[in-house]
């Protein structure tokens, strides 16, 4: 694919031609500026900012809070959350209380949970990809590159047939935690968390015990970067920072 031999900032901004070219009524967009350069970033504030005076409608989610207190108000951030409530409330009605029948992985960022609910399956897709991240139910099985991680591996260990007891947005932010009852070994009940955190380039999937002791995750961050929390097996799970 010629695409991916393009820069990050030059892919980015076909996706948001290609998003925009029919002209919707309402733009969702989140961390659109993530690569761009700063006369792509300026001219796409404009537009949005163009856009929203001529009567539509502007999702913005921005993690540069000088972008967003510019372009937006105390109502748009309701409404973001708003709608991120409602995607987690969605997939959550959908999946809690159901069986998870199958792992697999279908690239480097995305991992894809079939879960099986009174006599049928839901898609469950995450992707962690730093230009789109996100979760949703998806109709039909997209193609897998038959990847074997060893957290793929840990996943289908601790988390196939498991049940998902808990499917919860954390304090209104793009980190869910899904909680999975099993049988370990020994046929005792245990839980195992996966946190799901969609904060662009830096969204990660995360496994760990009842105690929040982390068994593996998808991204490390090693014990010298002092001024980052640490992710590691071993090492008990903290949230990120609120980013600034």
């Amino acid at each position: 694919n010629k695409i991916q031999s393009y820069s990050h900032g030059m892919r980015q901004k076909i996706v948001i031609i290609g998003v925009l070219l029919h002209n919707p009524k309402n733009w969702i967009l989140d961390e659109p500026m993530t690569g761009l350069d700063p006369k792509s970033s300026h001219d796409l504030k404009e537009l949005m900012k163009k856009y929203s005076e001529n009567g539509n409608t502007v999702f913005l989610n921005q993690l540069r809070s000088s972008v967003s207190d510019k372009y937006s108000d105390q109502d748009l951030y309701e409404a973001i959350k708003a709608f991120s409530n409602l995607i987690v409330e969605l997939t959550k009605n959908l999946v809690i209380n159901g069986k998870i029948v199958k792992i697999s992985q279908i690239s480097n960022e995305e991992f894809l949970f079939v879960v099986r609910k009174e006599n049928q399956n839901y898609n469950l897709l995450i992707s962690t990809h730093p230009n789109m991240s996100y979760l949703n139910i998806v109709k039909s099985k997209p193609e897998s590159n038959h990847i074997n991680t060893n957290l793929l591996m840990l996943f289908r260990k601790h988390l196939e047939n498991g049940r998902i007891i808990s499917f919860e947005q954390q304090n209104n932010d793009r980190i869910v935690l899904i909680s999975i009852v099993n049988r370990d070994d020994y046929y005792r009940n245990t839980t195992h968390k996966l946190y799901i955190e969609l904060i662009g380039r830096a969204s990660n999937i995360i496994l760990t015990d009842e105690e929040n002791v982390i068994i593996d995750s998808l991204k490390k961050i090693p014990l010298e970067y002092t001024n980052l929390r640490t992710i590691q097996p071993g090492i008990h799970y903290v949230f990120p920072d609120n980013p600034e």
